[in-house]
């Protein structure tokens, strides 16, 4: 079984999250809808550009899961610039999928 069909399958993967992420082998992010994901990019990234986390975005679908996009202006690959932040959403992200208190 391929890795895009076991997706399909697996109960284990509740939401995804990212952070600067590339697009290479990423063609399975349309088979996870409705399960949630998180992109976290920073615009002045000169590792993987941030249009590798918006083709993301795209990939997932409309209306078919809830997605965000957070694009951080000007922060670098490993987003010095906003660490807590990031930190926090992805905190919140868990907590929120696992559907921890």
């Amino acid at each position: 079984m391929d890795a895009s069909a076991q997706l399909d399958k697996d109960d284990r993967i509740v939401g995804v999250a990212t952070v600067a992420s590339q697009t290479a082998h990423t063609f399975g992010i349309s088979r996870l809808p409705p399960r949630p994901v998180l992109l976290i990019h920073g615009t002045g990234d000169n590792v993987l550009s941030h249009a590798c986390s918006k083709r993301l975005y795209d990939m997932y679908g409309d209306d078919l899961g809830e997605k965000t996009l957070k694009l951080f202006d000007g922060d670098d690959h490993h987003l010095t610039q906003n660490a807590y932040e990031v930190e926090h959403m992805l905190f919140e992200f868990v907590q929120s999928v696992l559907e921890l208190e």
